[in-house]
């Protein structure tokens, strides 16, 4: 493996440790068991969060992967119109021990998601999905990040039905990144990951960032340092890049530590060199950022989870406006929120277009629960027409049943109107009425909520998803 040493202008990137150590997850408690309702309390809340206060019109939020355990640090693409979302299970986010990979697809936009499949579970190694992207036939690839012993190997995974994973790739690199990011195809350049390492807790000046370019659809890589010996403060970690053509790439990195501006990163010559400045985005803690760029308008959206609060924002722009000038994005717009009780258990959005559609994937709960949610909202903001006493937000349970928001709405205020989904289809009505909950007590209101919605579709208890351990 060649390393290049790049002299140009070199970028400050903080590491991440995003895959810690972890052991799959036990089975679903017992149904009506002790464990099972407080299973369902304490997914409730992270779910309820989610939904409670969205704000995009047109976001609909589904469950990908909630068994017991820390479903976390989702990669979700695209292939042969089918969703991909690639995650991985531990026992929290800091735990020593193994963690494994995992992956399930979807078929109709997130509706429902087939039964999980196991991408890699080596014992006592800790892996996870890092980064993903298409090669040139439209075949989904996912960086697997694998930690052992304090070393971490990356390995890269072909797959063309989001159900058999083959590994294509292992490439052996110095320096050793702690994260390779996803992957873009670079015109007349080949397909490029970028990649940081360094240290998190240490007060030196000992991080690098640089990239990774594959001419041969990703068996075999080139690394190339674009900046080391970085302070913490100077150093672009988890950074998400979108080619625009012409040889031009733009990028947004993650700040670490007490600096909260995002960093924005731009190249002229598919990645050869690159200017790194800092944005005007501070409603950050330690966000993954993620990009899609819009050829036909010239507009890029800008996803990112703002850890604390627990939202997840959008920012859109023409690249025109914001390429040289990184400190005028607009004001962002709330998508979804999810969980707060510990910043770092919620978190790192990645996105996809597929449609009319941008699908965001991103971990929500505590520190022993989270789960895997999949996001989707409009890909133009506004194009999507609203059609009269219709709420379009909604949440999708596990069992692939929707919930509009305003079947939700009824249900608290007691209403007899016909309930419509975001399809604006009739799903169910309410006969009389049904006693008022508070809706400022997440916990009791999803509680009071499930089994009414379920019994109106048909079931007797919460749908789950199916495949999990």
């Amino acid at each position: 493996m060649k390393t290049t040493n790049v002299t140009e202008k070199a970028f400050v990137g903080n590491p991440h440790a995003r895959l810690d150590e972890g052991e799959v997850a036990s089975a679903m408690p017992r149904r009506g068991s002790l464990l099972y309702v407080m299973r369902l309390v304490a997914f409730g809340v992270s779910v309820a969060a989610a939904w409670t206060a969205c704000a995009c019109q047109g976001t609909v939020l589904s469950v990908v992967q909630d068994v017991d355990g820390y479903n976390s640090w989702p990669m979700i693409q695209v292939v042969e119109g089918r969703l991909v979302c690639a995650y991985g299970r531990g026992k929290g986010h800091y735990v020593e021990g193994s963690r494994g990979a995992y992956a399930r697809t979807s078929s109709d936009g997130g509706r429902t998601w087939s039964p999980e499949v196991c991408i890699m579970n080596d014992p006592g190694i800790c892996e996870g999905a890092e980064g993903a992207g298409r090669d040139s036939s439209g075949a989904a690839l996912f960086w697997m990040n694998c930690r052992a012993r304090g070393h971490i190997r990356h390995e890269l995974y072909r797959t063309e039905d989001g159900v058999t994973f083959t590994k294509i790739a292992a490439p052996e690199m110095s320096p050793e990144p702690i994260q390779v990011t996803g992957i873009f195809t670079v015109p007349d350049v080949g397909l490029m990951s970028l990649w940081f390492t360094g240290d998190y807790r240490s007060g030196e000046p000992c991080n690098s960032w640089g990239t990774l370019v594959s001419r041969d659809d990703g068996k075999t890589w080139e690394q190339r340092t674009m900046e080391s010996g970085l302070a913490k403060q100077d150093w672009p970690t988890e950074i998400c890049a979108v080619p625009l053509g012409g040889g031009r790439l733009l990028a947004i990195g993650r700040s670490e530590g007490n600096v909260q501006r995002q960093f924005q990163l731009t190249s002229l010559d598919g990645g050869v060199t690159w200017r790194k400045s800092r944005t005007n985005i501070r409603d950050v803690k330690e966000s993954t950022p993620s990009l899609i760029y819009d050829g036909e308008t010239g507009v890029v959206s800008h996803y990112y989870y703002q850890r604390g609060p627990g939202i997840l924002w959008r920012r859109t722009a023409k690249v025109s406006d914001i390429f040289d000038r990184p400190e005028e994005w607009p004001s962002p717009v709330r998508v979804a929120r999810g969980g707060k009780k510990r910043p770092y258990d919620s978190g790192n959005v990645t996105s996809v277009a597929m449609g009319d559609s941008h699908y965001l994937a991103y971990y929500s709960g505590d520190p022993t629960n989270t789960a895997v949610l999949v996001a989707r909202v409009p890909a133009r903001p506004g194009s999507a027409p609203k059609r009269e006493n219709e709420q379009v937000t909604a949440l999708i349970l596990p069992s692939g049943k929707l919930v509009s928001r305003n079947m939700i709405e009824g249900v608290v205020g007691g209403g007899d109107s016909p309930v419509v989904d975001d399809a604006g289809k009739a799903v169910a009505a309410f006969e009389g009425g049904a006693r008022r909950i508070r809706s400022n007590d997440p916990v009791r209101l999803w509680r009071e909520i499930v089994p009414l919605v379920d019994a109106m579709n048909g079931e007797q208890t919460c749908g789950r998803g199916t495949g999990g351990d």
